[in-house]
């Protein structure tokens, strides 16, 4: 598998994970969500029953009260508010309602506070024990609790339904309270709730205003009291959870792109610095064997040859020559040559220095590389290197190969440096045939001088000056 494919495969797992952490926790969001709404309704109840409980206690305790029971009875609002005067008094001025109303069988106000605006009838059947209800008053809605009066009357305390919204208030998720009847609604404690279609929210549970959703719970269904919460908090939380979860997974991702690349760029740095190594021990391998074909050969052209069957199998070619330049300077001469067939030997024995490439690099002293579209000899790259002694010129190392190709960047590094050797190799040879030829020159005149100091004739002296090639 290609660092490509795991890279993609770690980021296909990566995101998996992903997915799969997400889902985790937007559960567990929800269910967070689920609690503090069930906290919301459940503290919301409790506050509504406090107050309930409150009004109960009042209406409880009026309608035991024997001044009111006497005054209902007789129908008499003057023994009423002489007996019960301070308790009537108590349940306003304490706050714990707003409205107190005690009325007959018939529902006719006996007393009413506060006293304006004036009630003509309260429609308010006595129950048979004491009981919390929602009805409006006076136009005003109200959260009522009705005690009878020994079945002559009925005991009435109520709190305005508005004032249920400092209960909300209190609660953390700020609920909001509605009183619906069917259809429709009655009150709120909030005002930009819609008057309608409350039958189909409180069936789906949920309600939509001014595009934020609040999700609906009964308070009290006999009573028509129900509760919204906003979702608002759940949808800013998953907003973030999700932003958190892409910006994180955007971050892993990166981290592991950039840990992949440069693990990547590591091998493939590693991969070519090991190539690099073997070709430079190969380079050096093939320049050792250049060097050691030069200097065990016993002529110039067995060394070459050595040489040039290094270079050959160095460069990749088909074949190599070597060429040196006549003392004329007019042509090239073969002096030795790898890799050339027999029958071609003959057609690469020499060479015109002038308009030829081989001659342009030896006039330039820089590598030549010559294309032939069409070849007589199927050599379609010849890759003329000039060779020189002491900075003069000496003759042309010659490549030949199939191939229609160009050489490497490390190709043209070996050349130069066979070009070099080359150089070298031939001055040191050169260096090595004059030694020699001094040598021998040297051994002659020391045959000669002993030959003059002994006792030989004339004739035999001059005939051994003349062996000797001294002249």
């Amino acid at each position: 598998m290609g660092p490509v494919a795991r890279l993609g495969l770690a980021l296909a797992v990566l995101a998996g994970l992903w997915v799969l952490a997400g889902v985790t926790l937007l559960e567990q969001t929800q269910a967070r969500h689920e609690m503090r709404l069930a906290d919301a309704i459940a503290a919301t109840r409790a506050l509504l029953g406090e107050t309930q409980q409150a009004l109960l206690r009042e209406a409880r305790l009026l309608a035991s009260d024997p001044a009111v029971v006497e005054g209902v009875v007789k129908g008499d609002w003057a023994t009423l508010a002489r007996g019960a005067s301070p308790r009537i008094l108590s349940v306003t001025s304490d706050r714990i309602g707003d409205l107190l109303v005690i009325t007959d069988a018939s529902g006719a106000p006996l007393v009413q506070v506060p006293a304006l605006p004036r009630l003509k009838t309260v429609e308010v059947v006595p129950p048979p024990v004491a009981t919390t209800l929602v009805r409006a008053i006076g136009g005003q809605l109200y959260v009522l609790a009705a005690a009878p009066i020994s079945r002559a009357g009925v005991a009435i305390v109520g709190r305005r339904f508005e004032r249920l919204e400092q209960i909300a208030a209190s609660v953390p998720s700020h609920p909001v309270v509605v009183a619906v009847a069917g259809d429709r609604l009655l009150a709120t404690t909030r005002g930009d709730l819609p008057a309608t279609g409350w039958v189909s929210a409180t069936l789906r549970g949920a309600l939509q205003v001014n595009g934020e959703d609040w999700i609906a719970r009964p308070l009290s269904e006999r009573e028509g009291l129900w509760t919204l919460v906003s979702s608002g908090d759940l949808h800013a939380e998953r907003r973030r959870l999700l932003s958190w979860l892409v910006g994180s997974w955007a971050v892993v991702a990166l981290v592991v792109v950039g840990v992949g690349l440069m693990s990547s760029r590591a091998q493939a740095w590693g991969r070519a610095h090991s190539r690099i190594g073997q070709e430079w021990a190969r380079d050096r391998e093939a320049f050792r064997a250049l060097t050691r074909a030069m200097d065990g050969a016993t002529d110039l052209s067995t060394g070459l040859g050595g040489a040039l069957e290094a270079v050959r199998g160095l460069m990749g070619v088909t074949a190599t020559v070597v060429y040196r330049l006549e003392a004329r300077g007019g042509r090239l001469a073969l002096v030795a040559q790898r890799g050339v067939p027999d029958e071609r030997i003959e057609a690469f024995s020499s060479r015109p220095v002038d308009g030829t490439g081989l001659g342009d690099a030896l006039r330039s002293g820089r590598i030549i590389t010559i294309r032939a579209e069409d070849s007589a000899f199927g050599y379609r790259t010849q890759i003329a290197v000039p060779v020189h002694i002491r900075e003069a010129p000496w003759g042309v190392l010659l490549l030949l190969s199939t191939d229609d190709r160009a050489l490497a960047g490390d190709a043209d590094r070996r050349l130069e440096t066979v070009s070099l050797l080359f150089d070298a190799a031939v001055a040191q040879a050169a260096l090595r045939t004059e030694t020699e030829q001094k040598s021998r020159q040297l051994e002659s005149l020391t045959r000669l001088a002993q030959t003059l100091t002994g006792t030989l004739a004339l004739e035999e002296v001059l005939q051994r000056v003349v062996d000797a090639g001294v002249w």
